[in-house]
């Protein structure tokens, strides 16, 4: 039980990640309108963050597609999702604080999970 509300948990933080990088393009598209960035520095970063948000998407449907079992172990399941987030931070030739902003969540889902932050029913 606590591996399916583990991933439930972490799917949602994905999706929350995606709205933050939604705002952060919002964010330089207003900072270029009032000539703060220059339209090739906007578009390196939206294409930059765009990559980022595709390897998230990519990350949260290999979470839709992974079936659980009620016997997996949830730090098995855990280093797991580390190796595929690692091959698709690898796919998308992004650097190590991409890789490193996925673990986090990971590690702060599995820190709430498998210490109590949920009872186990």
């Amino acid at each position: 039980m606590r591996c399916r509300k583990f991933l439930e948990i972490l799917k949602l933080e994905l999706d929350d990640a995606l709205e933050d990088f939604d705002a952060l393009i919002g964010l330089y598209r207003r900072k270029n309108a009032e000539g703060h960035l220059t339209d090739y520095v906007l578009q390196q970063n939206v294409a930059f963050v765009e990559t980022e948000k595709q390897a998230l998407r990519d990350c949260r449907r290999a979470l839709d597609e992974r079936k659980i079992c009620d016997d997996v172990v949830l730090e098995d399941l855990r280093n797991e999702l580390e190796k595929e987030i690692d091959a698709i931070i690898h796919d998308h030739d992004l650097p190590a604080p991409a890789r490193e902003y996925i673990r986090r969540k990971v590690d702060k889902v599995f820190q709430y999970v498998g210490t109590g932050g949920l009872d186990p029913g």
